[in-house]
């Protein structure tokens, strides 16, 4: 039975309560007329002290009338606090279904993002839409600097949406800046995170520990990089 149900039932019984004290009242008043319309004196003497002795009755009546208040005010009170217990529930499950949304919103704007740096890797003509991540860059390399950005961007995808704490974010990283490649994609858009990320937001966070972890696994400053230095694979050349 659900709240507004159980209030529904009290009222009923509070109506028929007090239809019945009702009808006890006019049938008393009907028949204290009676008596006074056609008995004697010792009668109504009688009466009266019939009805002295009956007083008794009347003080256990109202105590009982107080207690029915009493356990009616209880079961309201009661009855409010579900209500309240029942509505900061739904709040919790409204908040988490928003939370839910929102990791999902953002999961599907990783999947266009990834989707758009698949079709600058297959095109060149379309990567050259992009600002450069680094100047004079050949298409084999710039191609390469995107798929750097979409395995950092999946990387920080699964920190967004929880599935990996900040010890497995650590690791990941670790394990991504060991290649050359990726060290050298991430000096070279250092530029693009100053001016696009805002200080105080997750991302930045996660910019921020990349930065640490890059200059732990051999990354140099960033003011040691020129644009012009040479990838890992042309070094070897």
């Amino acid at each position: 039975m659900n709240g507004l149900a159980r209030l529904t039932h009290l009222a009923k019984w509070i109506a028929v309560s007090l239809a019945s004290v009702g009808v006890v009242l006019v049938v008393g008043l009907v028949l204290v007329a009676l008596v006074a319309q056609t008995g004697s004196t010792d009668t109504l003497n009688r009466w009266s002290s019939a009805g002295q002795a009956f007083g008794v009755l009347t003080a256990v009546f109202s105590g009982f009338a107080l207690a029915a208040l009493v356990i009616t005010f209880g079961l309201q009170l009661q009855e409010l606090k579900a209500q309240r217990i029942e509505l900061c529930q739904q709040r919790e499950l409204l908040g988490d279904a928003k939370a839910a949304l929102h990791r999902s919103a953002e999961a599907d704007l990783r999947a266009l993002h990834a989707n758009l740096m698949k079709m600058a890797m297959d095109d060149n003509d379309l990567a050259d839409v992009w600002p450069p991540l680094q100047p004079g860059l050949s298409p084999r390399h710039n191609r390469q600097f995107l798929y750097a950005n979409l395995i950092v961007q999946h990387l920080w995808l699964n920190v967004q949406i929880g599935q990996l704490s900040p010890a497995e974010m650590h690791n990941q990283l670790r394990h991504v800046f060991g290649s050359p490649l990726i060290r050298h994609y991430w000096a070279a858009t250092q530029g693009n995170r100053a001016l696009l990320l805002v200080p105080g937001t997750p991302e930045y966070a996660f910019a921020q520990a990349a930065d640490e972890i890059f200059l732990e696994e051999g990354g140099a400053p960033v003011k040691a990089w020129k644009p012009s230095a040479p990838l890992p694979d042309e070094e070897a050349a």
